[in-house]
């Protein structure tokens, strides 16, 4: 407590002893760092080694969970593996302590909170407080405050995330990330080995289970036991749960289900087309389907209901799609990879062939069953057929005989004479009758009887049935056959009062042609009570259509006769007629050129060769077109080419009307005129037309013509000169240049002049009508105000009618428009 005692020397002295103490602590901190470096490594190098020595892959990470928990003192350790479908990091392995918080199904994105970070960026993530580092993402009842993820990579490829968390903070150092990252890189190793254990398994599990399936689907051919192997085989290797076999129907075009796992009973497994569901689209493309999520997500999205996984594979034999074999989980994703897909591929291509072999001989059963019961039927029908057929023959037989002695004769009456007696012959009768209808009277007529004692007229003998009255009136009502085998019984059948009874069994058929009309009643008859029987009716049946064609042939004969006759007395009158009519054609002095609507020149007479110049020889039969160029003079050949435009253009008119125009049309060359007068020629009743064209010389009355008017003109022309002056001298005497006039004067000059310009008006009207006739009068038509017009007619005639001691007046209306005229 003394001041002074301790000198500099001491100061000194001790500045060199804490030096030393530092060096020393230094020394036994590193010493210290490096037992603990060693221990951690032997470790580390016992985790990896008891890591490496274990293949079972759950195994193998719990034990390096537990070693990295127990060795190192780490409160909560986890490994996260990487999956690919879809990205994201799912808990592989975790000490209990860290199980107990973790929430089930737990997983992290790659990129979402430290463990995603890490295994994104392929580094190690260090967090020393998590309270203050955005990075960490709280899941469930973590309550961490440092946590140190570090990457499992092998080769670059990142496979997981080997994750530790403590419940201080700053609980990890840079010596504990070396660690674990040393314990990641022997971890990763541990995992690629314990994959590769495990696909060695699988493959072994894989190829022993192929080898029985293919022994156990060879050793059978019954289909039920074939398809419960399949499915017992598909059950080693993956989940077959739900599990079922579909078969394809391609005649059908139907999916049926003969083999179906559905323990709750979800689907409805009945039969049902090949349409565009999973199974229909496996069929139809002949390609796997793998839906990991319930749908796949290539060209296009296909549901897969209310399956959370499922895969498919089709069976393939040849070129030929047999059927389907799937599997599906209703409750967990992801169930199935391309591992299954590949073994299940496998599994189909080996049952495929033996699924055929098993169909093919089920068919073969089957068909050989059906084989043996059709052969029996078989038997038993030709033995049957044969018995009908030789019934059959007999029957031909006898139809061939009655149709070729049908079909000898034309004449009615020996036709159906004949027809019954070849009945009885061919079935030994004694009573038959033949009744044709009268279509006039609907009455029933006897035609032919196999009484000997019974004439019949060459008509016929009528009788009082009808239809619908008696046996032959219903069968003619009802137009169908009918076999009696007691007329006794029957009340179709009527006696006559006083007729014996000499037929006891009737068979009775309608005479009926193909369309239905019925042409009479056949009926015979046999003493004998039951003597007819169906083989009896099916030859009457039978026959009586040829007896009716036979009828009908002999109507038709005497019909085609008859007509054969009019038409040979009309096609006699019509030639009578044409050679009269072509008489009348070739004598009548007016040239006549008939065309059809072809315009092929049917009718050329000798006044119209002399009129056009050529011989009728040249154009008959041709196209009038050929008339161009023929002629013998110039003129001739104008003419020609004259008329055959006028032809050409009234047959090839669409107009219906100038089609049935008739007028005379007039054709000029040099000094000759012919007037052609055309009109339409019908040949049958809405037939297109053809032309008649009648030609007249008047080339004559021309020239008169001609010289008439030129006389008028030149009369009008000569008069109305002399009218000119006498007008002119009235006029200046009225206006006295020649001296006063007396009223006696002026009254006959006014008398002159009234009638000089009479006279005038007159010349004026032959001039007008001569230029109407010659075609010189040319008309201005154009709009004309017609009150105007009324106008200056008044204003012209009021001095006439004041000078005459008249008074011309007209009342004004208010509008009359405009008319179209030459005024």
């Amino acid at each position: 407590t003394a001041r002074g005692v301790l000198a500099e020397a001491d100061q000194v002295l001790l500045a060199t002893l804490a030096d030393q103490a530092a060096v020393a602590l230094e020394s036994a901190r590193l010493f210290a760092g490096t037992q603990q470096a060693a221990v951690r490594l032997s470790l580390l190098n016992e985790i990896g080694r008891r890591a490496a020595a274990q293949l079972e892959f759950g195994e193998m990470l719990n034990t390096t969970v537990h070693a990295l928990h127990q060795n190192l003192g780490y409160a909560r350790v986890a490994v996260f593996l990487l999956e690919h479908e879809p990205p994201r990091l799912v808990v592989a392995a975790a000490n209990h302590d860290f199980r107990a918080v973790i929430p089930a199904g737990h997983f992290q994105e790659p990129g979402q909170g430290v463990v995603g970070i890490a295994a994104a960026a392929g580094e190690t993530v260090l967090v020393q407080d998590t309270r203050s580092d955005e990075r960490y993402v709280s899941v469930g009842d973590w309550d961490c405050l440092s946590s140190l993820s570090v990457p499992i990579k092998l080769g670059g490829t990142v496979l997981g995330v080997l994750h530790a968390e403590a419940q201080e903070c700053r609980a990890f150092q840079e010596e504990d990330a070396a660690a674990l990252e040393m314990a990641a890189d022997q971890l990763a190793v541990a995992i690629q080995n314990a994959r590769l254990f495990q696909e060695r398994e699988r493959r072994i599990r894989e190829l022993g289970a192929l080898n029985q399936m293919a022994q156990a689907v060879t050793s059978t051919l019954d289909l039920p036991t074939l398809l419960r192997t399949v499915y017992e085989q598909t059950g080693h290797l993956m989940d077959a749960t739900n599990f079922y076999i579909a078969l394809y129907d391609e005649e059908k075009d139907e999916i049926t289900f003969p083999f179906v796992i559905d323990p709750e009973g979800r689907e409805n497994w009945a039969a049902r087309r090949a349409g565009d569901g999973l199974n229909g689209r496996l069929v139809r493309s002949g390609q796997p389907l793998l839906l990991p999520r319930g749908m796949a997500e290539a060209d296009h999205v296909v549901n897969a209901g209310t399956c959370r996984s499922w895969l498919g594979v089709p069976m393939i034999a040849g070129d030929r799609v047999l059927g389907v074999i799937a599997v599906q989980s209703y409750t967990r994703d992801n169930v199935y990879d391309e591992e299954h897909l590949n073994y299940l591929l496998t599994v189909a291509s080996q049952s495929a062939m033996a699924v055929r072999n098993a169909q093919l001989y089920q068919q073969i059963v089957r068909f050989s069953s059906e084989l043996e019961g059709m052969v029996e039927a078989r038997t038993r029908d030709l033995e049957k057929a044969l018995d009908e057929l030789t019934v059959e023959r007999d029957r031909v037989e006898t139809l061939y005989s009655i149709t070729r002695e049908l079909g000898a004769t034309l004449d009615l009456d020996r036709v159906l004479q004949r027809a019954l007696q070849l009945f009885a012959r061919a079935l030994g009768l004694e009573h038959g009758t033949i009744l044709l209808l009268d279509q006039e009277t609907d009455q029933l007529t006897m035609r032919a009887t196999l009484d000997p004692n019974r004439r019949l007229p060459r008509e016929g003998k009528p009788t009082h049935w009808r239809r619908g009255q008696g046996l032959a009136g219903w069968v003619l009502q009802h137009r169908e056959p009918v076999l009696i085998a007691d007329v006794t019984e029957d009340d179709r059948w009527v006696r006559q009062p006083g007729q014996e009874m000499n037929v006891r069994s009737v068979v009775a058929a309608p005479l009926a042609l193909g369309g239905g009309d019925v042409l009479g009643v056949l009926i015979l008859g046999h003493e004998k009570v039951g003597y007819f029987d169906s083989d009896h009716l099916q030859l009457v049946s039978a026959t009586t259509s040829q007896i009716a064609i036979a009828v009908n042939n002999s109507d038709l004969y005497a019909f085609i006769t008859d007509q054969a006759d009019q038409l040979g007395s009309a096609l006699q009158a019509k030639q009578e007629e044409a050679a009269k009519n072509r008489a009348i054609l070739e004598s009548i002095a007016d040239g006549v050129l008939v065309l059809d609507h072809n315009g092929r020149v049917l009718l050329l007479n000798p006044a119209a060769e002399e009129l056009l110049g050529f011989a009728a020889i040249a154009l008959e039969g041709e196209h009038f077109r050929h008339m161009l160029g023929l002629g013998e003079t110039q003129d001739d050949r104008d003419l020609a080419q004259a008329l055959y435009g006028e032809l050409r253009t009234r047959l090839e008119t669409e107009d219906a009307a100038a089609v049935e125009q008739r007028g005379s049309i007039r054709l000029e060359a040099g000094k000759r005129v012919l007037a052609v007068n055309v009109a339409p020629l019908v040949v049958a009743i809405g037939g297109t037309p053809g032309l008649v064209a009648a030609l007249r010389d008047v080339s004559r009355q021309a020239e008169v013509e001609r010289l008439k008017n030129e006389f008028i003109s030149t009369v009008s022309h000569e008069l109305r000169t002399p009218m000119t002056s006498i007008k002119g001298y009235t006029d200046l005497l009225f206006l006295g240049m020649a001296g006063g006039l007396t009223d006696a004067q002026r009254n006959f000059l006014q008398i002159i002049k009234s009638n000089a310009d009479r006279l005038t008006a007159l010349v004026n009207d032959i001039l007008d009508i001569s230029r109407i006739e010659t075609g010189r009068l040319r008309l201005t038509i154009e709009p004309l105000d017609v009150l105007q017009l009324i106008d200056q007619v008044i204003v012209s005639f009021r001095e006439q009618y004041r000078e005459k001691g008249l008074e011309l007046q007209w009342s004004l209306p208010a509008a009359l428009g405009q008319v179209r005229g030459d005024a």
